[in-house]
């Protein structure tokens, strides 16, 4: 609906709750919020004086609004939520769609339940604790448990392939429930005890390990007793050490700061059963000409959205008026709990909240440095570049592979404000003579600018090689009829990282620059990140592999047969060495079988 005539529009805007999306001329969304009452949120764009910056800035691209009614105010605020995921509006403050949040997993299905770090959707039987605001945390936690409840921490295809006692075992990790080292009920209560470890019962846990350890030395079990005696002062030590735990409860500090280049930088320091397990810090999009408020409810919806909440947030007192807003944030009907919110004065509480704000602080100043540096060196490429106008976008393309195998191409994307990536590519390079980098990077480059982002073309192509990967792709794009800035980044004869030289399309002689200089370092800085990327699909790849099986892909081979089958032989590599009639030794397979398990095995010997 068009708001040239902006009384004729309000009249026809009823005062209901609803989304509106304002667009501009050609239909492009700048900008989507929600509202209790449609007719009086629209109405005040429409005054002449009191609005904020970025109202005016909005308003004077907008030519178009159109709303969508919803039956309540929380209706509008999902739906909200789901626009701008979808339309990603330049004038809205957008969080980075996190969902990889780690979590410690517990297979509690599994006769013998494990522990591991997990991210992702939570579809696998178990208890999931969490989120923490990083792995190192949990990385920690499972060093404890392991210490003092010799829990395992391997994966499941690890533990059924175990026909002997691994060396987690032999140094006082584990228990070793993969070989009957332990009884099925003896190792469910280990599990238990590292459950009231991790959920904060230590307390209940040591006085019931105290009251185990008098058990057994009453009736004379003293290698038992010694057992849950050294148990119990792991425990106590590990108290000790843990100085930020020093109150009680669950719950999340949510602060907020604007750094210098404007943009808002938004703090969360998580607490649970008393306990500090860290900080994380966002750095949203789109902020600068946003309210302080407006972040941080865009923050707690977008971040509860995805994640549970805690029983408690504590706000800044320049936050205090969200306190009401919280029973519209609930997105999940799952989650029946509404959280206290509070902004503390005093107390253990209020020292939490001061922790935060110094991390966030922290922050703030590392933003600003950032920025500053990122801005001065984005600025000296540019003029190292010779461009008549500032850089918008410089891409970044690099081939790896392993001894001319498995090859990979990499696209990194940069631009004003640093990486963008969201737009990083991978490329699995196919149908080329293993090992040659020019073609790979010809069918880069060919997929990169015939596909669904064809229409982004970079003011720079950065190419990692020399003269001959520079020609190979100026020839690639001349045949797409693309024109933009090539330059070779070249390691030199000697390949020592620090001497790179430039080579240009049409130049002889390559450009060698200062290695100190603010525009070497900025294209140091995007090769390398080009590289990391690249050989991080790598080891993606590999990782992959390692965790299957290829008896895993065989028809009518489950988990047990496989177990079976590795049990006998020993490996995988004794497996497929094996003759049918060896094979069909194993209890439960037949010819038939055999002769699958045989031919599968040797079929894939024989792939490229």
């Amino acid at each position: 609906m068009t708001i040239s005539d902006p009384r004729g529009f309000l009249k026809s805007t009823p005062s209901l709750p609803g989304v509106y999306r304002m667009e501009d001329q050609e239909g492009l969304v700048l900008y989507v919020g929600k509202a209790r009452n449609l007719h009086q949120r629209l109405s005040s764009y429409f005054r002449e004086q009191g609005m904020s910056p970025k109202t005016r800035a909005l308003m004077a691209e907008t030519a178009q609004i159109h709303f969508t009614l919803t039956h309540t105010e929380k209706e509008a605020l999902i739906l909200e939520h789901n626009l701008i995921k979808k339309y990603r509006p330049r004038f809205n403050v957008i969080f980075r769609d996190d969902k990889s949040y780690p979590y410690l997993y517990v297979s509690t299905r599994h006769p013998s339940p494990g522990f591991s770090l997990y991210r992702g959707s939570k579809k696998n039987d178990g208890r999931y604790l969490g989120p923490y605001p990083g792995a190192g945390g949990i990385r920690n936690l499972l060093n404890q448990i392991q210490k003092i409840f010799r829990v395992r921490t391997c994966e499941d295809s690890f533990f059924r392939n175990r026909s002997r006692p691994c060396l987690q075992y032999q140094i006082r990790r584990c228990s070793a429930p993969c070989v009957g080292a332990i009884t099925e009920s003896e190792y469910r209560k280990s599990v238990e005890n590292a459950l009231d470890f991790l959920e904060g019962r230590r307390q209940e846990l040591l006085d019931a390990l105290i009251s185990q350890m008098e058990r057994y030395s009453h009736h004379l079990e003293f290698e038992k007793a010694a057992q849950y005696r050294d148990q119990i002062r792991s425990l106590q030590r590990v108290r000790e050490t843990q100085v930020a735990e020093t109150g009680t409860g669950d719950l999340d500090v949510i602060v907020c700061d604007q750094a210098r280049g404007e943009e808002w930088v938004v703090e969360l320091l998580t607490i649970r059963q008393g306990m500090v397990l860290g900080s994380r810090t966002f750095y949203p999009r789109n902020s600068a000409l946003a309210e302080q408020n407006e972040v941080v409810e865009s923050f707690i919806f977008h971040h509860y959205a995805h994640h549970p909440v805690p029983r408690e947030i504590i706000l800044q007192k320049s936050l205090q008026e969200l306190v009401t807003t919280w029973p519209q944030l609930q997105s999940d009907e799952r989650q029946k709990k509404t959280p206290k919110i509070s902004c503390p004065r005093s107390g253990i509480r209020k020292q939490w909240l001061l922790l935060a704000e110094r991390n966030l602080q922290h922050a703030v100043n590392v933003a600003d440095d950032m920025t500053q540096k990122f801005q001065h060196r984005w600025k000296a490429l540019t003029e190292l570049l010779g461009m008549p106008e500032p850089l918008n976008r410089v891409e970044c393309y690099d081939v790896s592979h392993i001894s001319g195998t498995e090859t990979i191409g990499a696209g990194v994307v940069f631009d004003a404000d640093g990486a963008q990536k969201s737009m990083y590519r991978r490329y699995h390079i196919r149908d080329v003579t293993p090992g040659d980098d020019y073609a790979a990077m010809e069918q880069m480059l060919h997929r990169r600018f015939t596909g669904s982002h064809a229409e982004l073309i970079p003011d720079v192509i950065l190419v990692d090689g020399g003269k001959g990967q520079l020609a190979r792709a100026e020839k690639t794009l001349s045949s797409l009829s693309i024109s933009t800035l090539l330059v070779g980044v070249a390691k030199g004869p000697e390949r020592i990282a620090g001497n790179e030289m430039l080579y240009f399309v049409g130049e002889k002689e390559p450009l060698r620059l200062d290695s100190g200089s603010s525009a070497f370092l900025l294209i140091q800085q995007i090769r390398d990140e080009a590289h990391r990327f690249a050989v991080t699909g790598h080891r993606q790849g590999r990782r992959k592999k390692r965790r299957r099986s290829l008896l895993e892909d065989i028809p009518g081979i489950g988990a047990k047969r496989r177990r079976d089958l590795l049990n006998y032989f020993g490996g995988l590599r004794e497996v497929a060495a094996a003759t049918e009639t060896e094979l069909m030794k194993v209890n439960g397979i037949n010819r038939h079988m055999a002769n699958r398990i045989y031919q599968y095995l040797h079929e894939d010997s024989a792939r490229p």
